[in-house]
């Protein structure tokens, strides 16, 4: 039985449902959105560290999350854009009525998922620029015990490069985060029922 190697757009449907799934687990959403509002992290980089983490059970270099940073500024300078106006503009709208701002609010934040969204296939399109991803098979889904500490040291390592990047002074409280990210993540992994 041959593999058949998965297409940019494949892979970017696979981050994105990764993504939504993981965001599900116990406090994943609250510690992302303290990691992008505290620490100016971007979310989209440490879900396609995690995703890149098990998919392929590999780690990379800072040299390649600074590429991959590189490449989403565009995106990221839309979605800032957008979701900057989304909280000065709630607000406002709320002093003119409650029940208008609960209709509009969805739209915005549907707007900034599908921005969020594009910003994924960015990072998908740049990481398969710098390592192939389309070339090199995944690894297999089924995760045996004896692999779980090695998966915590990818993770750990990808994880780390992408903070080595932040110019961020708070370091414990990035520590903490990668440690809950690290742990959240092999606890939802092994919690599956389809590994």
């Amino acid at each position: 039985m041959t593999s058949v190697k998965p297409d940019i757009e494949q892979l970017a449907e696979d981050l994105w449902a990764f993504s939504l799934e993981y965001y599900k687990c116990s406090e994943v959403e609250t510690n992302c959105l303290q990691f992008q509002n505290e620490h100016h992290g971007n979310v989209n980089v440490l879900l396609v560290l995690l995703w890149y983490s098990i998919r392929w059970r590999r780690t990379i270099s800072q040299s390649v999350v600074k590429e991959l940073l590189t490449s989403i500024k565009n995106e990221v300078t839309l979605v800032d854009t957008v979701r900057t106006f989304r909280k000065n503009f709630e607000p406002k709208l709320r002093e003119i009525s409650d029940q208008l701002t609960e209709q509009v609010k969805p739209q915005f934040l549907a707007i900034e998922l599908l921005l969020e969204k594009q910003m994924q296939m960015a990072l998908v399109t740049c990481f398969n620029r710098i390592i192939n991803l389309t070339e090199c098979l995944p690894a297999n889904d089924s995760i045996q015990l004896t692999d779980k500490q090695l998966l915590k040291e990818t993770t750990e390592h990808n994880i780390e490069k992408y903070i080595a990047t932040l110019n961020d002074d708070s370091k414990d409280a990035l520590d903490l985060l990668k440690q809950f990210f690290v742990e959240s993540f092999i606890e939802h992994l092994y919690s599956r029922k389809d590994i």
